[in-house]
């Protein structure tokens, strides 16, 4: 991506880690799969430096204005515990941005609140984090209506009670087209300074 040299980025991440770091299961299987040699890869403090490193790296490999998304909920229960996790994860996006703000990068690095904007689109049942077992349950029931019978997601997730989310981690249509909009008022917005 540095090399294509582009305008605007936009980054989202974290949100294996903040699984990780609120369910130790999910932190297992996640250290299984990527095969990570890390001590106590999903800490808030790992997460931090992992975060400002990747922001550093734009910043002096790009002349791109940059937006750090905060994390999607995990599930639609906005007020969940493992959505409490997700938050402390936010702050530190939020701290991480502020920080190089303060720098010489202040008009080039942006935080974009995605977590508030989809707490104030949701219109679900207020799913709450499912165990292993539903989480494959849901993935499983979205992505068979998607491959094989070409059912967006957003109505796969329907059936679960979810409207942005398809798997309870994963962005829907719904979910994405929200997530685009924040994204493109914002490079409007810059757009308009210069």
């Amino acid at each position: 991506m540095i090399r294509l040299k582009p305008d605007f980025v936009s980054i989202m991440i974290g949100t294996n880690d903040a699984r990780g770091h609120f369910h130790e299961p999910w932190a297992n299987e996640l250290v299984f799969f990527w095969k990570l040699a890390v001590e106590n890869p999903f800490s808030l403090e790992n997460y931090e430096k992992n975060l400002e490193q990747i922001v550093n790296v734009l910043l002096e490999s790009t002349d791109a204005v940059i937006a750090v998304c905060s994390l999607p909920p995990i599930g639609e229960d906005f007020d969940s515990k493992v959505n409490q996790t997700v938050i402390d994860f936010n702050k530190i996006i939020h701290q991480v941005v502020e920080r190089k703000r303060v720098n010489k990068f202040c008009g080039r690095l942006y935080f974009l609140d995605v977590f508030q904007v989809l707490r104030e689109r949701c219109d679900s049942s207020n799913e709450s984090a499912p165990s292993i077992f539903k989480l494959m349950l849901y993935f499983s029931v979205v992505e068979f209506l998607y491959h094989l019978l070409k059912v967006p997601r957003k109505y796969g997730s329907k059936l679960f009670g979810m409207s942005l989310l398809s798997d309870t981690v994963h962005l829907n249509e719904n979910g994405a087209d929200e997530v685009t909009k924040v994204i493109s008022q914002w490079i409007l917005e810059i757009t308009k300074k210069k």
